[in-house]
């Protein structure tokens, strides 16, 4: 049986995520890289936006589209191959 996905496993894998963004200068000084968890339950996708310092709004994230899926484990598996396509270039 796979193991489960936890909110702390994707906390870590968009740390993971935010700092290959930011080795590749994807992200400016001062934004923050955030994560909506979503619920298959409700029909809310998990997503990955970008905020900018002295925004409030919700932008596009800095290396992919929006949507991670509709599960923690899609979510999970979404940022990891982001992270890992980011880690693989060279800067």
């Amino acid at each position: 049986m796979a193991q489960r996905i936890t909110d702390q496993d994707l906390e870590t894998m968009l740390a993971r995520y935010t700092r290959a963004c930011e080795r590749h200068g994807l992200v400016a000084s001062g934004d923050q890289v955030w994560m909506d968890h979503g619920s298959q339950m409700y029909g809310r996708a998990f997503r990955v936006y970008t905020i900018r310092e002295g925004s409030t709004a919700h932008h596009n994230p800095p290396a992919g589209n929006d949507f991670l899926g509709m599960t923690k484990r899609e979510a999970f598996h979404s940022l990891a191959e982001r992270s890992s396509a980011l880690e693989a270039v060279r800067t």
